[in-house]
């Protein structure tokens, strides 16, 4: 992935480490503020007077300026610094979605419950999608667990903040489409996925993601459809596409690993890279 431009992370992070240097200043100080001096003061350049800067106001104002960079972290509109437009790169393989479904579990903002059978899970999902080929497009396949399947594309990402006193946002637009090749039998089809308009949609963002995970996570529902010859559209359900986007050092989308309900709980079928 070509890193999106590493002056970019310094901008957004650069109230964080204002506040950080300011905070600092504020409580070790003394080696630097162990003087009083005497300045002029003249308002307006009508009347001057003499103040005695002390080492205590010097850590109030620094102290103040800490608050003042801290409530600009939090209040700052971030969605114009990531790019609306991504390419993608999608796997299917069992091994590759086991280690990315590890790291995901490892991060205690996943909250979705992932069957102990999900390989079995998905199988059957890729049989329903070989079903619809036949039916559709008369073409034998045999997709198996995913393993030689891979998919090409690009999507939209529009996020707006929809709260100016907090880091809330919604993801307005996030519509693509893949080219997706079966490599064993070189059967080639495409399909289309639409964001839906759910609460899955919405992003909240905490001052413990924004100062200490510098990540947040986003897990918006799409609707798929494959194309499997030039004239037919079929709808096959819908799924979610959790992402891990990141702060620093560099304001990039992880990736996304694509996981499908099945009554109570969730089992992944893909995962995918980006690029800018």
């Amino acid at each position: 992935m070509r890193v999106n431009t590493f002056f970019t992370s310094l901008r957004i992070c650069a109230p964080i480490l204002l506040m950080i240097v300011s905070l600092s200043l504020a409580l070790f100080g003394q080696h630097i503020f162990d003087f009083e001096e005497t300045i002029e003061i003249s308002p307006f350049g009508l009347i001057a007077f003499e103040h005695l800067v002390t080492e205590t106001e010097l850590r109030m104002t620094f102290g103040l300026l800490s608050f003042v960079f801290l409530s600009w972290t939090f209040l700052r509109d971030y969605s114009g610094f990531y790019p609306r437009i991504l390419r993608i790169r999608t796997m299917f393989d069992n091994d590759g979605l086991e280690k990315v479904l590890e790291t995901y579990r490892k991060d205690p903002r996943f909250d979705f419950v992932i069957y102990s059978d999900w390989k079995k899970k998905k199988r059957s999902y890729f049989d329903a999608i070989e079903k619809e080929i036949m039916e559709k497009a008369a073409k034998q396949v045999s997709l198996g667990h995913g393993g030689f399947l891979v998919a090409e594309g690009s999507t939209t990402f529009i996020v707006e903040k929809q709260a100016p006193f907090k880091q809330s946002y919604r993801v307005v637009e996030a519509d693509g489409n893949l080219k997706m090749q079966d490599e064993a039998s070189d059967f080639k089809f495409r399909t289309a996925f639409n964001l839906l308009n759910t609460k899955d949609a919405d992003i909240e963002v905490t001052l413990t993601d924004m100062l200490f995970r510098h990540t947040f996570m986003i897990a918006p529902k799409f609707s798929q459809t494959y194309q499997f010859d030039s004239t037919d559209d079929t709808r096959f359900g819908d799924l979610v596409a959790c992402s891990r986007a990141r702060f620093f050092p560099a304001a990039v989308i992880e990736g996304s690993i694509y996981l499908v309900k099945d009554k109570q709980r969730w089992f992944p079928v893909g995962y995918c890279v980006y690029d800018y």
